[in-house]
């Protein structure tokens, strides 16, 4: 038999991940209550946040280091490369701290429902086989039709890509806060599931398999989504055929 969907406020929040954590376990089904689950979800963010504050001071108090923040010398074509290493380095730590916390989620789904220990490089996986199937699950889970899910990606994905024309340092790091906080890709999360909880429940399906206990497949996905993204909604590489009704 088919599944029935209850399109309610709770089974929203089995669809809807915020920084790694369902928003099931915050509001429903966590053993300490809403209020302890969702503080402890903040402290865990506040921590790894600490070191932007560190920095940011840093540069406050010393001429040398805002020397370096304003980076007037750079051109901008090297400004845009100093911040995609940046960005890279700060999302693969971020990632490959999620997938070895015996306490997330991730970590939990790699080791009892694969069986596997999260690792670097997934076994028999290559680039190009990552870069076929991402693209088209993209225009599986985001036909031409999905109107809302289209929009808010508009908005998602290219406000991410200003964080690369960051000239100054400090900018740049609040804007790197601001993404690792995730409320886009929880908003993101809660507009798949209004468009259509089955097609919502086939992309987490997608996002949740055993390749995704690998650091390289899940950053190369990670950063090839905001490109992608861009480009498919700015132009007609993202159209797909009509759905028949």
């Amino acid at each position: 038999d088919e599944y029935e969907y209850e399109y309610d406020l709770e089974e929203l929040t089995r669809f809807t991940f915020w920084m790694g954590t369902m928003m099931h376990k915050i509001f429903y089904s966590g053993v300490d209550g809403p209020i302890r689950e969702l503080f402890d979800v903040l402290m865990e963010e506040l921590v790894g946040i600490i070191p932007y504050v560190v920095l940011y001071k840093l540069m406050l108090r010393y001429e040398w280091v805002q020397k370096i923040d304003k980076s007037k010398n750079l051109s901008f074509p090297l400004v845009v490369a100093r911040n995609c290493l940046i960005f890279t380095v700060i999302t693969a730590f971020s990632i490959w701290r999620d997938m070895n916390d015996e306490e997330s989620g991730q970590y939990n789904y790699c080791i009892n429902h694969h069986k596997v220990t999260p690792g670097f490089i997934a076994p028999n996986y290559p680039v190009s086989t990552i870069v076929d199937e991402f693209t088209s699950a993209w225009k599986i889970f985001h036909t031409s039709d999905l109107w809302l899910i289209r929009l808010s990606h508009a908005v998602l994905y290219p406000s991410i890509l200003l964080l690369l024309t960051r000239r100054k340092l400090s900018i740049f790091f609040i804007w790197a806060i601001f993404i690792e906080i995730d409320v886009f890709h929880m908003l993101a999360d809660m507009v798949h599931y209004v468009s259509g909880p089955d097609l919502a429940d086939d992309r987490l399906t997608f996002q949740g398999g055993v390749k995704d206990c690998y650091l390289n497949v899940y950053l190369f996905q990670t950063l090839f989504a905001y490109p992608m993204n861009f480009v498919y909604l700015a132009t007609s590489l993202g159209d797909t055929p009509p759905v028949d009704s």
